[in-house]
């Protein structure tokens, strides 16, 4: 069984999610760098996962209480790609100039986008939860086939 997974992906199939092994590629702090790494990639068609670690407050929340904005210490989103991709991946991040051109384009253009993805995963979604409600019906109906008998049925 797959570990649990918490965070966000730009892969749209999430039972393809579940089978992908996935490797850590850097952890950014700054949302400009994220920007551009997701332009880059969706234009390279590398998948992201990413897992938000929080700031000191939010990880902390009773601890921190007195902790004041300017000691709070951001511990950014790590960021993984798939396995097969990581060299790929790591290449297209060295530069930063392209990295500040991608999210510039990202700024511009990234909304249309988001808006097809998240129609995209929905449909996903509606087709998995219907396959898997047929497993479930072809398991149910094998299981009575088993244990009814035939002048039953």
């Amino acid at each position: 069984m797959s570990a649990r997974r918490r965070g966000f992906t730009t892969m749209i199939d999430i039972e393809q999610f579940k089978k992908t092994k996935w490797s850590f590629l850097k952890n950014v702090k700054m949302t400009w760098e994220y920007d551009g790494i997701a332009n880059i990639f969706r234009e390279a068609g590398i998948p992201l996962y990413g897992f938000d670690r929080g700031t000191t407050k939010m990880n902390h929340p009773i601890a921190t209480i007195m902790l004041p904005p300017s000691k709070d210490v951001n511990y950014g989103v790590d960021l993984y790609v798939p396995i097969g991709d990581l060299t790929r991946a790591r290449s297209l991040v060295k530069d930063e100039q392209r990295l500040h051109d991608a999210a510039e384009r990202e700024a511009a253009e990234g909304a249309a986008y988001h808006e097809a993805f998240n129609a995209a995963a929905i449909a996903s979604k509606k087709d998995n939860a219907e396959a898997r409600k047929q497993r479930r019906r072809n398991t149910v109906n094998a299981l009575l086939r088993k244990v009814l008998p035939v002048s039953a049925r």
